[in-house]
C-alpha cells in the first residue's frame, strides 16, 4: 500500500512514522551512473516553491495557456492499451519508438 503525503503528515496528528519508513524502504534503488548506459533519467519537477510566489505561479500559468491558445504547447499523445495487451505495451516501451504516455486500461 502506497502511502501519500496527507496519510504521512496528517494535520493536527502525529505523523504516521511507520508508514513513512515503510514507504521509504519500498523506494527503487538504482545507481545514477547506470541511468546513462541504459539511456534512461529520473526526472522531477518540484511547484512547491512557487506557493510562496503566486505572481510567478500567475504569469506561468497564463503563458503556458497562451502558448496552448497558439498551437505552440500541445498535449503528449497517449495511447492506450487494455490490460489483457499489457505484454504490447512492455514491448512498445522495450523498443523504443514510444511517444508520449501508454495508459493500460481495464
Amino acid at each position: 500500500m502506497a502511502y501519500g503525503f496527507s496519510e504521512m503528515f496528517p494535520r493536527g496528528r502525529d505523523p504516521n512514522w511507520a508508514g513513512l519508513a515503510l514507504q521509504y524502504l519500498r523506494l527503487p534503488r538504482f545507481n545514477p551512473l547506470h541511468l546513462t548506459g541504459t539511456n534512461r533519467g529520473v526526472i522531477g519537477f518540484n511547484v512547491v516553491h512557487l506557493f510562496n510566489q503566486r505572481d510567478l505561479a500567475r504569469r506561468a500559468m497564463s503563458d503556458m495557456l497562451g502558448w496552448v491558445g497558439e498551437g505552440r504547447l500541445r498535449k503528449v499523445p497517449v495511447k492506450e492499451y487494455p490490460m489483457e495487451r499489457v505484454a504490447d505495451a512492455h514491448r512498445a516501451l522495450e523498443s523504443g519508438s514510444t511517444v508520449g504516455k501508454l495508459v493500460l486500461t481495464r
